[in-house]
């Protein structure tokens, strides 16, 4: 069946390069089933976003929802490589605010390198703490 009129449908095994502006990625699998490349700019998530290739990110900022008990918002099939200022943003959940005190899995991969610059948060009560892994990056969010 093909995407309603006005729908963009990504199913592309190549290469999708963000280097500035905002994509807001509405579904699962808006980014296709390739790699996905952060060269800048924001990438939105909507709800959770699963790249079914790598991920390689040297700057830009993915802003993702972190739910109490919930997934990874950003799930990468394959690899996970972060170089440059690259700044993740994770919003709390505004309906469900998690406590101070909880670690929320914010991206999840098999392989996992690299380190954020800095973590911005938005909130005015909680700040987050970066929780790295071989496969992924969590937050545990602590009282400012």
């Amino acid at each position: 069946m093909p995407p309603p009129a006005g729908a963009v449908a990504a199913r592309s095994r190549s290469i999708l390069v963000l280097a500035e502006g905002v994509l807001v990625a509405g579904s699962e699998d808006a980014l296709g089933h390739g790699d996905v490349r952060m060269a800048g700019g924001t990438l939105r998530v909507a709800g959770r976003l699963r790249v079914r290739g790598a991920w390689a990110q040297d700057a830009g900022t993915p802003e993702v929802t972190v739910r109490a008990g919930g997934k990874a918002p950003l799930t990468v099939g394959h690899r996970a490589v972060l170089g440059g200022p690259v700044v993740p943003a994770p919003r709390v959940d505004a309906e469900l605010p998690p406590a101070a005190g909880s670690t929320l899995p914010v991206l999840a991969a098999p392989r996992f390198a690299g380190r954020f610059e800095w973590i911005e948060v938005n909130s005015d009560q909680l700040r987050a703490v970066p929780v790295y892994t071989a496969e992924g990056l969590s937050v545990r969010l602590v009282r400012r």
